[in-house]
């Protein structure tokens, strides 16, 4: 089973993807993280041949919320300001977007557990339509900011701007799918979106 957790930054996608995979067993794709690998490697390099196959060649693995090169954790070198810059630029390709979909794809498909829970901004629309489930989340714009300024230690004045910028490109744009689960978190614990999404799970 595959279920797809959508929605801007700072909404809730990654806790709430790993907390339902950890009660599930499931895996987790972190499809945020590999715009920002794209971003941060020469995206023109990756272009040449598949993800999977220029990662092997790079001497990165990926575990599906993790980067790895020489034994060493690299995805904090990700997330960051810059990463997210570079990750919103690099997103607007339709060649980046066609071969990271197929890497997605691929990471599905060998997935060693019964589901996977695919986190991100077109996983419900683009990546993987036919999702047998699927939650859209939404919060206020001033509890996003907020939740991201913990996060990092610090303001992200292009918080607002990159999610805006996401859902005006003509290319898969950030918006729910219409078969999506419209999950409000802004006054949600963790504990409790999880309880909504298992919720969701089983119906």
């Amino acid at each position: 089973m595959i279920l797809t957790i959508d929605g801007p930054a700072s909404s809730g996608k990654s806790t709430l993807a790993l907390l339902v995979a950890r009660e599930k067993e499931w895996s987790v794709l972190d499809s945020g993280l590999c715009y920002r690998l794209a971003g941060y490697l020469d995206h023109k390099d990756l272009l040449r041949s598949t993800m999977g196959e220029s990662l092997s060649a790079l001497g990165i693995s990926f575990d599906g919320t993790t980067f790895m090169r020489d034994r060493r954790d690299i995805s904090a070198r990700l997330r960051t300001p810059q990463g997210d810059r570079r990750s919103s630029q690099i997103a607007r390709s339709k060649e980046v977007r066609e071969m990271l979909k197929s890497f997605f794809r691929d990471f599905s498909e060998n997935t060693p557990t019964d589901g996977l829970v695919a986190e991100g901004r077109d996983m419900g629309t683009v990546v993987f339509p036919h999702a047998e489930k699927k939650i859209y989340l939404v919060a206020d714009e001033a509890i996003r900011e907020e939740r991201r300024q913990k996060e990092r230690g610090e303001p992200d004045p292009h918080l607002l701007e990159r999610d805006r910028s996401d859902r005006e490109r003509p290319l898969a744009p950030l918006r729910p799918a219409a078969d999506a689960f419209l999950l409000d978190t802004t006054n949600l614990s963790a504990q409790e979106a999880l309880q909504v999404a298992l919720r969701v799970l089983d119906g």
